[in-house]
């Protein structure tokens, strides 16, 4: 039975990548390549398309796993006509959205009031979407009238084979080997904003969306604004002003409170011999929140980080992509594993062209700090060090993490720091310290 269970998800991922040619064909005028690699793009394509066909499977592996294989293909058939239907609708329907649909998508078609005057009109706009969707669906039951019923092999190796695949099974639901399961971020390419949509499939970006908590609507613009995003392009006018190199330091879990306390010494005099704002108001109260909110001027509103939401694929205009405009070398650096809140997928969305993690440097285990990555010490170094070969004027943002829960540094720096009476406080110590 497992071996029948791998038949169908094979089937499945290919008419998934049947159905993607045809909306790459269809709507190749809205994908902009730029510097991206047309193998990277459909390597992780690929990979989304297969993580989907492991979700449309899995009733079907588990009617498999009980011996009614005949249930599991009425599953198999009906999960997979319904999910290539979203994906033919996307095809001639991403040409007004430039997005993939999600649920809203069941909750527009559920008007009948609109939907049904509007039947027919669909049926002669799209008429090549629905011959389409129907061959799909008929060579899927021709499939199925001919495929004979599996033959049970020895108890052995049918259970060998059941523990094997379920492991697989388990790694193929999340996307593979990660830190976190696979994401709508994850599939931002560097160097091609316009690429999101080609990368990803709308079975995945749709039952992605059903497991978040009800987001508020997406801010609408006063009267008077332009609506978002803005378009921008670069002003001539200025192109012979001086472009100069920004560094970007976002500390973790610092606070004016341990700056006037005395914990941050360098910092309070880079602050005073600087021009600094004192007052600010908080937008959140994570990291993957504030990391969007200082880049691309997105608070929270939701209960969950944007970058964990469907909205991932609507950060547009961040500051990397219009100092990208400006002919910058965008550049992002955070000390963590690769993979860690998403970062690196955001900073591929948000149009940096390089993100440097701890798979980036060259000692990830000597300088490991046993939890979240790279001391701060030595991957401030680092990002110094790689700042002296990037290609001027540049952007370079580094994310600092030693300051983080469990609060610990480096054992031979110990003595060097002092603690205070909260744990934070030395380790606020040790990376003003790195940071000067």
């Amino acid at each position: 039975m497992w071996r029948r269970g791998w038949l169908y998800q094979s089937i499945a991922l290919l008419v998934f990548i049947l159905v993607r040619v045809a909306f790459w064909i269809w709507n190749r005028e809205f994908l902009e390549v730029g510097d991206a690699s047309l193998f990277e793009i459909g390597r992780r394509a690929v990979n989304i398309d297969w993580v989907a066909a492991t979700w449309v499977c899995l009733p079907t592996w588990f009617f498999l796993l009980i011996g009614r294989e005949r249930v599991g293909r009425f599953f198999w058939g009906m999960g997979l006509s319904c999910a290539l239907a979203l994906e033919v609708i996307d095809v001639g329907f991403f040409p007004y959205t430039h997005r993939r649909s999600g649920p809203e998508l069941i909750q527009m078609l559920s008007f009948w009031q609109d939907t049904l005057p509007a039947l027919g009109k669909y049926v002669r706009d799209f008429l090549a979407g629905f011959l389409f969707w129907g061959a799909l669906v008929g060579g899927i039951c021709i499939f199925l009238r001919f495929l004979p019923f599996s033959s049970s092999p020895s108890a052995r190796m049918r259970w060998l084979g059941w523990l094997g695949s379920i492991g697989f099974l388990v790694l193929s639901a999340r996307g593979g080997l990660r830190l976190k399961p696979l994401l709508v971020i994850d599939a931002a390419i560097e160097g091609c904003s316009s690429c999101t949509p080609f990368v990803l499939n709308t079975t995945f970006f749709f039952l992605r969306s059903l497991d978040q908590p009800a987001l508020p609507p997406w801010p609408e613009m006063p009267p008077r604004c332009l609506s978002y995003p803005r378009p921008w392009k670069a002003d001539s006018t200025y192109a012979v002003a001086p472009r100069y190199n920004i560094v970007l330091f976002l500390l973790e879990s610092f606070s004016q409170e341990y700056v006037d306390e005395g914990y941050a010494p360098f910092l309070r005099e880079l602050l005073r011999r600087g021009r600094a704002v004192r007052w600010g108001f908080a937008t959140n109260s994570r990291s993957s929140e504030g990391v969007p909110a200082i880049l691309s001027s997105i608070p929270s509103f939701g209960e969950e980080p944007v970058l964990f939401t469907s909205y991932a694929s609507r950060i547009q205009n961040s500051l990397a992509e219009i100092l990208r405009g400006w002919g910058y070398t965008t550049v992002f650096f955070h000390g963590g594993n690769d993979g860690t809140m998403a970062l690196d997928s955001y900073a591929r969305q948000a149009g940096f062209m390089q993100y440097f993690g701890r798979r980036s440097y060259p000692k990830p285990e000597q300088d490991y700090d046993g939890t979240w990555g790279i001391w701060d010490g030595p991957f401030l170094q680092f990002f110094a060090d790689r700042l002296d070969s990037l290609p001027q004027p540049f952007l370079a943002v580094i994310f600092t993490l030693s300051s983080h829960h469990p609060y610990v540094i480096p054992k031979e720096l110990a003595d060097s720091f002092p603690p205070g009476p909260l744990p934070i406080h030395r380790a606020v110590r040790y990376t003003d310290w790195a940071l000067q």
